[in-house]
């Protein structure tokens, strides 16, 4: 059993989601959440220009970072600080890789959404771990952000005329679900206009590193820029005030 898995879960991880407060009457009522965060353990390295050959992506592993549990805790620690009570939910990963397997095996889906196996197991799971609600934290694409891989990472853009500036980011949304009645009541994106911050870095310099090399480079980047996101997804949710 698992705590936190690298997977994408949900039909929102894969396009924008918008934000949504919680109404101030189930604010008055949420306690009992169960907190999830299925973030890769690995960060996206991207670099783009104006050709085809200057398009490259790369993946860094960032396992030893605990980056889904550093989130975890970041939003447990917002939800004691409101008087709420939360708890980690456990899921098995195997469960997961084989829901993932056959929803990506369907076909013609008209109606619903291929993922709908594994979210009712989340909802279950955390049922039966005693949770009344679940936040699951996870990779998302935006319309605004094409470029930006879903997730977290970095990107280094360099147009014509331009050494570019390597920028590490996040890109992620979240949903609290009632686990009884299988609804979203609040949900929130964290986008890379108010999580992301510049190296200093060209390009040309950042591609002549192994990925992961450059990744260790700015660990203490990327770990607070996690935090900030989660307190981002807090206030979008609006468990926390600004």
């Amino acid at each position: 059993m698992i705590k936190n898995i690298s997977l994408f879960l949900l039909p929102s991880l894969l396009i924008s989601c918008a934000t949504k407060p919680i109404e101030q009457n189930k604010l008055q009522q949420l306690n009992d959440v169960g907190v999830v965060s299925v973030l890769d353990n690995q960060a996206v390295v991207k670099y783009t220009g104006t050709t085809t050959f200057s398009n490259k992506e790369y993946a860094a592993n960032t396992a030893a970072w605990s980056l889904n549990k550093i989130i975890v805790d970041e939003i447990r620690a917002e939800l004691k600080s409101q008087n709420k009570t939360s708890l980690n939910v456990n899921l098995d990963e195997q469960k997961i890789n084989q829901g993932k397997k056959e929803a990506m095996s369907l076909k013609n889906i008209y109606l619903g959404n291929r993922y709908q196996g594994i979210q009712q197991y989340v909802l279950d799971e955390a049922a039966k771990q005693g949770a009344k609600y679940v936040f699951v934290v996870h990779p998302t694409l935006n319309e605004n952000f094409p470029v930006h891989k879903a997730g977290y990472g970095f990107l280094c853009q360099a147009p014509v005329g331009s050494k570019g500036d390597l920028e590490a980011y996040f890109l992620i949304g979240a949903e609290l679900w009632n686990v009884q009645t299988k609804k979203i009541e609040a949900q929130a994106t964290v986008t890379p206009q108010l999580v992301a911050v510049k190296t200093g870095k060209t390009c040309a310099e950042a591609a002549k590193m192994a990925p992961d090399k450059l990744a260790s480079l700015y660990k203490d980047q990327i770990v607070a820029l996690a935090k900030k996101s989660a307190d981002l997804i807090m206030v979008g949710t609006g468990i926390t005030k600004k």
